[in-house]
């Protein structure tokens, strides 16, 4: 049963990370006709989770899609809630680091990004182009979590949840805080519950695993 959930979540983080991209005409006709909302709801429930499906408030043309996405995650001369690690955490932990910055938030390419980064290029994977420079954005690290979860050490799962997902719940007010469209606070309260279940999940594993 639990190895049933596991897999449901783990398409379902495959299906929230294309959320996080920027949409394109195929990804809006799986919104706009409720084909991709009927598919994560069914997976939530496989998983456990409430089976809540995120709804649409309205009708988004493609291009009204688009400019929420810019102005929810982008921002164009306004405040946005950009979904990307290092933003909300202080740049670096290291002592040494002399740059002004150093121990604010706020800014890409932090300890956590460069922390992914080194983990693709051990693990052989591309960043895409378009994310060359945030390689914590929230899609990667949940297509990096997917990957994850074909080992057979789910410590080193939980130990990953652990640490690149502790920052969604501020990642989550700041969307308030911008109010972005209602899906985006919905999908992303999903999210949280679906990572949870999965840390959950996992470390029931991992206590089999000992006691075996």
């Amino acid at each position: 049963m639990q190895l049933n959930q596991l897999q449901s979540l783990k398409q379902l983080c495959l299906a929230l990370a294309e959320f996080y991209r920027f949409p394109d005409e195929q990804f809006y006709q799986e919104l706009i006709s409720g084909e991709w909302t009927e598919m994560i709801g069914e997976l939530g429930q496989k998983a456990g989770l409430t089976g809540r499906k995120p709804r649409l408030s309205f009708d988004l043309t493609f291009s009204a899609l688009k400019q929420e996405y810019i102005r929810s995650f982008i921002g164009v001369g306004e405040p946005a809630a950009p979904p990307v690690e290092s933003i909300y955490k202080v740049w670096t932990a290291d002592p040494s680091a002399q740059v002004v910055f150093a121990r604010q938030k706020g800014y890409l390419m932090g300890d956590s990004a460069l922390h992914i980064r080194y983990l693709l290029e051990s693990l052989g994977l591309e960043l895409p182009a378009e994310l060359a420079y945030q390689p914590d954005h929230l899609a990667v690290l949940l297509e990096l979590l997917v990957f994850f979860l074909e080992t057979p050490e789910p410590n080193q799962v939980v130990q990953y949840l652990e640490d690149h997902f502790d920052w969604l719940p501020d990642f989550y007010d700041r969307l308030s805080e911008i109010k972005a469209n209602e899906l985006y606070l919905e999908v992303t309260s999903l999210l949280m519950e679906c990572l949870q279940q999965m840390t959950v999940l996992l470390q029931g594993l991992s206590s089999i695993e000992e006691v075996s």
